[in-house]
């Protein structure tokens, strides 16, 4: 199957919120670090096409979501990851998470655990 990476952006009420999405199966949902977007994922996302539907959004704040100026926070995060979620209809999703993106997916795990199939966390930041 030859799929292409799709770039799509959706108005979230804390912003405007940016996503890479590829594939078709098991929704997988890829959260970057700190400093970093959704380009870090990429690659992952073309392993995983066959099997996952994968999304990568850029967090807001970060890559090419909105940058509102505001205090941001995990929660804040979390919040707009909810939503995003929610919006796209997306349940029992499983999340991968790095560093920064890992603290986001933990706490999100932790509030919203009837939504996780499974969680990875990588080299998280604030998760002990």
């Amino acid at each position: 199957m030859n799929q292409q990476l799709r770039n799509s952006r959706m108005k979230l009420s804390g912003g405007r919120i940016f996503w890479r999405e590829i594939g078709e199966g098991t929704a997988v949902i890829l959260l970057h670090g700190s400093w970093q977007d959704s380009g870090q994922w990429v690659a992952v996302m073309d392993y995983l096409r066959q099997d996952h539907h994968c999304f990568a959004p850029d967090l807001l704040g970060f890559g090419d979501s909105e940058h509102p100026q505001i205090h941001y926070s995990i929660d804040f995060e979390v919040e707009c990851l909810a939503e995003y979620l929610e919006a796209l209809k997306l349940r029992h999703v499983y999340l991968v998470g790095h560093s920064l993106g890992a603290w986001v997916a933990a706490s999100y795990a932790l509030k919203y655990p009837d939504q996780i199939g499974g969680l990875v966390l990588l080299a998280p930041e604030g998760v002990q």
